[in-house]
C-alpha cells in the first residue's frame, strides 16, 4: 500500500529541551555553536515540511537545559526559532528566540583594530537593527553585521 502522506517518527523525551523552527539545513549549526554536552540523547530532525516556514529543522537535546548565552547564540543563526522545555514529558515553558539587546562575551569583534582583540577582553556589542542582526561593538563603535564565523 502506498501512501501519498509522509510519516514522521520523534522520540519523546521526558526532560529536556526541544528547538523547533530553526531556519532549514541550519540544525548542524545549532549543534556546533551549542554544543553536544549532554548525558542523554540528541535528536536532529532536518528539512521536515512546516506549514510556517516550508522547511524546518529540529533539534531535541535530552536532559539537557539551554542557559541564557546559548539561546543568545541560538538567536544569531536561528532568530524566531522557539524553544520547548520538556519536564516529565509534558512541556512546561514555551517560548520564541529573539536578538537580545546586548551580546556580552558571545562573538568576537572582527575590526582588528579594536582593544577587544588586542588586550583580549570581553566583547560587548549593542544591537543596533534587528532586522539586519546589526550590532555595535561597545568599544571601537563600530557596527557589524553578525554572521555565525564571529561567534566564540
Amino acid at each position: 500500500m502506498q501512501t501519498n502522506e509522509r510519516e514522521f517518527k520523534v522520540f519523546k523525551i521526558k526532560n529536556g529541551t526541544v528547538i523547533d523552527h530553526i531556519p532549514a539545513a541550519q540544525a548542524l549549526k545549532v549543534i556546533e555553536i551549542i554544543g553536544h554536552k549532554t548525558d542523554g540523547l540528541i535528536a536532529i530532525g532536518m528539512n521536515l515540511d512546516s506549514n510556517k516556514m516550508g522547511k524546518k529543522d529540529l533539534i531535541k537535546y535530552e536532559n539537557k537545559f539551554l542557559e541564557k548565552k546559548e539561546t543568545d547564540k541560538l538567536a544569531l543563526i536561528a532568530p524566531g526559532a522557539t524553544i520547548n522545555i520538556i519536564k516529565d514529558s509534558k512541556v512546561i515553558e514555551k517560548r520564541k528566540i529573539n536578538l537580545p539587546e546586548v551580546l556580552e562575551n558571545i562573538i568576537r569583534c572582527p575590526n582588528p583594530n579594536c582593544i577587544s582583540t588586542v588586550e583580549n577582553l570581553e566583547t560587548r556589542f549593542i544591537l543596533e537593527n534587528e532586522k539586519e542582526k546589526n550590532f555595535k561593538c561597545f568599544y571601537c563603535e563600530r557596527v557589524f553585521n553578525v554572521s555565525a564565523d564571529m561567534i566564540k
